[in-house]
């Protein structure tokens, strides 16, 4: 057997089973490798599975927060709204009796110009009537003295 391996076949029979040997070996530790790297890959799937999972919980989460949140201020800006629009109208109405532009100022008002012009012209019937009586006054002492004179005339 010694002159098998030293003939050019035996040494190509012996590289060709050194070479398979080597094949067989490479490709089984490629499966081994392969079979390892397949347990890593779904483990590594596993995990950004379950990373993913927890993500899209977390994010329902914050989202469900947000609504309620935006909610919430959603409610504050209507009553805040409602707030303003009351204190608007209030604002005028102050607005208006300050100025003397309010409905019930302006009624006075009128009333007072009324009451003044009947003043006036009760002020102006007063000065007439105290005139008339006054040259009345002035008559009737003219008369009394012509009475007088005449009594004093006939006695």
């Amino acid at each position: 057997m010694e002159q098998f391996f030293t003939t050019f076949p035996g040494i190509i029979v012996t590289i060709g089973g050194i070479l398979a040997v080597a094949s067989v070996g490479g490709l089984y530790v490629a499966g081994l490798i392969k079979g390892k790297k397949d347990e890593a890959d779904d483990r590594l799937i596993n995990i950004l599975q379950e990373t993913v999972n927890a993500l899209e919980e977390k994010v329902n989460k914050q989202k469900e927060d947000h609504d309620t949140e935006v909610g919430k201020l959603n409610e504050k800006i209507d009553k805040l709204t409602t707030k303003v629009s009351e204190l608007e109208k209030e604002n005028e109405t102050l607005i208006e009796v300050l100025q003397g532009r309010d409905k019930s100022t302006l009624e006075f008002q009128k009333q007072m110009l009324d009451a003044m012009r009947v003043g006036m012209e009760t002020n102006g019937l007063a000065k007439d009537t105290a005139t008339k009586l006054q040259h009345l006054i002035d008559l009737m002492g003219q008369h009394i003295v012509a009475v007088e004179a005449n009594q004093k005339a006939g006695k």
